[in-house]
């Protein structure tokens, strides 16, 4: 039977209400994609900015007030400061490292970024928020507390006893240290996720430790740096940018790439993965997976932890 008029004009108007869908779902998934460079301007990106300028913001005023100098006669409590910054990362990174990843540290970000965990952009607001985070901090500090107990207000000093490029060697081991835990704790193979934050916060319980008479132990470019712009420190940029920011960034992104291309298993070539899969610690689920051949689908879905 031929199709009426009325047919007719029904089946044009689902037509319009199929492409008018779709249309709607291209302009949806336009809006998801966001500004490109990897930039996703959605809620889920501005939490997760706010939440490194939060995280950042409490480790910096904790590591103020551990620093503050309430006897001049009396030295800085290695043991006391090192827990106390140690048990700020566990409970910082507890606290949100399922909205950001918790990273609070600009050397973190950016190792994070050059294995592409991270997306550019995205890793770039989340630098300057937590420099903003941390400058906030002091700022707040310095004008709530008595000048007499200020001390170093978080900013961390070379020891006298060594060069900048000896404390520059330091900071990248240590950093390097850090940085590889932190990489590895966030592999969800090896952790229950309760869990991820206490290696993490031990890293920087142990370089604390040990490295705190060097160089202050900081890690982290956006806490030294930070309180050296509020207390205009002018006269030691050099030995700054030198030991406290080249060389966090430095064995961070080293300690990235090691771990990625060498120690990451869905990283190792194929010659390599098959000598992996024999391994007495692997199972034989495990086994199978690093036989087979890794498709794109696969290898986008393992790659959007902390990617935009």
């Amino acid at each position: 039977m031929a199709p009426t008029s009325y047919d007719l004009q029904r089946t044009h108007n689902k037509s319009g209400r199929n492409s008018g869908a779709t249309g709607s779902s291209r302009k949806k998934s336009t809006r998801e994609r966001g500004w490109g460079l990897g930039l996703n301007c959605s809620a889920e990106f501005c939490r997760g900015v706010v939440a490194e300028c939060l995280g950042t913001f409490f480790f910096m005023i904790v590591a103020c007030v551990a620093d503050l100098q309430w006897d001049s006669s009396v030295r800085v409590d290695v043991l006391r400061l090192s827990f106390t910054l140690g048990l700020a990362v566990v409970t910082l990174v507890h606290c949100f490292e399922h909205i950001s990843g918790a990273h609070l540290n600009p050397a973190v970000t950016a190792s994070l970024m050059i294995i592409r965990q991270t997306g550019i952009v995205k890793g770039l607001f989340f630098i300057a928020a937590q420099f903003l985070g941390a400058s906030v901090a002091v700022l707040l500090l310095k004008g709530f507390l008595p000048t007499s107990i200020l001390g170093n207000m978080g900013y961390t000093v070379v020891s006298p006893q060594i060069t900048a490029h000896q404390a520059m060697g330091l900071e990248f081991l240590m950093s390097f240290l850090f940085v590889f835990t932190f990489v590895s704790s966030m592999e969800a193979t090896r952790f229950a996720a309760k869990l991820v934050a206490l290696p993490i916060g031990l890293a920087y319980l142990l370089n604390t430790l040990w490295g705190y008479e060097f160089t202050g132990a900081s890690m982290n470019p956006a806490r030294t740096i930070s309180a050296a712009v509020v207390q205009s420190n002018t006269n030691d940029w050099p030995v700054i940018l030198e030991v406290y920011l080249a060389g966090p960034v430095a064995g961070g992104l080293v300690a990235a790439l090691i771990y990625k291309f060498i120690f990451d298993p869905t990283f190792v070539p194929g010659s390599m993965r098959s000598l992996r899969s024999t391994s007495n610690f692997d199972s034989e689920e495990d086994s199978m997976i690093a036989m087979q051949p890794v498709s794109p689908h696969r290898k986008e879905d393992r790659g959007t932890r902390g990617m935009v």
